[in-house]
């Protein structure tokens, strides 16, 4: 049984023997492990998508909604004759022009609707997915389920799993094409496609369906009232928008606010590290470049210049962008130019980021408690009448009401100097 196995596998180009007889995993046999589908659905894909490379029909969406669709559950809806008909008939030319590349003219619609089988070169498995396909197409232009799922004349809960499915598969074609190189095109064109599926709404939606609690119909309302961005939720104000949305309470209204002013602000944080990282390279750039020639000429550098330059930026990317030019460096350089980088060295934060701060791997855009949006709306003023240094002060919890600066110093031998406790 292993034995047959291991052959189908040769056979299906998944694996191949490599050096001393050792077998390895092809290109191939990795984008079907990374995409999580079979191997016959696998070299389905693979043959679909390279016939796509041929001929793709980029003048809408509906050729690269159908290379998503799964062809798993496009066997379990069937296509009725009249149904297909009527609509094949409401499709646009250009969406004509799609099923015609597909080898779905009209001969074969009316073929269908004789009761006659396909021509030989229309396989079914085309027609049940382009069938599918135009089911997804429906949703994907807005409309309901309840209506597609009438004008198909197919169950509800067939169409809700058809769409859950389809977002999963969508993704697995993206990392099925991200292993390939020749189908790396396809992945760019693609990477829009599961987002918007999950969402189920058009392109115009996808920014406020991001916020959370804000679904769909709550995303047409405040699109229709003038809120079509973040940004513009993020500004208003929330009687303005309690009076604007039809049943929505102020409370919910200013939670929505604050939300969207927190994506505003980290985004925009995000873009501002973006733009210093860039201005920095250019910066370091500038510094090996003007060091070398002036290296070259043998004459002074202005050490001043560039060090008051440097000096301005955030010393911890100053410390790994000043690695490279060090090591290029003349040993009396070299060392100025790490005593440069000890001087940049900061102990503490610069910015404390409370959803950074809460967050396990500092990658969170969006708060998931309550805590972070305090911290992140709070406004925090230092008390000035407490003496000492905010570097030279350390926080010990669970002590007693009466310990003093005395008790410490009899708990150690050699104790640290204690100005003062609060």
């Amino acid at each position: 049984m292993v034995s047959e196995a291991l052959d189908d596998l040769f056979q299906l180009k998944v694996l191949y023997e490599g050096i001393k007889g050792a077998i390895t995993m092809t290109n191939f046999g990795t984008a079907i492990a990374k995409a999580n589908i079979s191997c016959e659905t696998g070299k389905y894909l693979f043959d679909e998508l390279r016939e796509a490379q041929k001929k793709l029909v980029l003048v809408g969406d509906l050729h690269l909604l159908y290379l998503i669709t799964p062809h798993a559950i496009a066997e379990s809806i069937r296509p009725v004759e009249e149904v297909v008909s009527s609509v094949y008939s409401s499709l646009t030319p250009k969406e004509l022009y799609v099923a015609s590349c597909l080898g779905l003219t009209e001969v074969v619609i009316a073929r269908l609707m004789m009761g006659r089988s396909p021509p030989k070169q229309t396989p079914t498995r085309v027609l049940e997915k382009f069938f599918t396909c135009l089911v997804l197409y429906q949703l994907w232009k807005g409309n309901s389920l309840l209506t597609v799922a009438n004008r198909f004349r197919v169950d509800r809960g067939v169409v809700h799993n058809l769409l859950a499915q389809t977002t999963s598969y969508a993704s697995s074609v993206i990392r099925f094409c991200d292993s390939i190189e020749s189908l790396w095109p396809f992945a760019k064109l693609l990477s829009v496609f599961p987002d918007r599926l999950s969402y189920c709404c058009s392109a115009d939606l996808l920014p406020l369906m991001e916020l959370p609690a804000v679904k769909l119909g709550r995303a047409k309302q405040l699109y229709r009232a003038g809120f079509k961005t973040v940004l513009s939720i993020a500004k208003a104000d929330p009687h303005q928008l309690k009076n604007c949305i039809l049943h929505l309470p102020l409370k919910q209204a200013t939670q929505l606010i604050n939300v969207a002013k927190l994506m505003v602000r980290t985004k925009f944080e995000s873009l501002q590290e973006e733009a210093e990282l860039y201005s920095w390279i250019q910066l370091c750039d500038r510094f090996s470049a003007e060091y070398r020639a002036v290296q070259k000429r043998g004459e002074r550098f202005d050490r001043d210049r560039i060090t008051r330059d440097v000096l301005s930026w955030q010393p911890a990317i100053f410390q790994e962008m000043v690695a490279d030019i060090v090591a290029d460096a003349p040993d009396n350089e070299s060392s100025r130019l790490s005593r440069l980088a000890e001087r940049c060295w900061a102990p503490l934060a610069i910015v404390y980021d409370p959803l950074r701060a809460g967050s396990i791997d500092s990658t969170d855009t969006i708060p998931h408690d309550r805590a972070i949006i305090r911290a992140q709306n709070a406004d925090f003023r230092p008390n000035q009448r407490i003496p000492g240094r905010p570097e030279c002060t350390i926080f010990v919890g669970r002590l007693a009401q009466t310990t003093s600066a005395e008790t410490l110093r009899k708990v150690r031998n050699n104790p640290p100097s204690v100005h003062g406790m609060i």
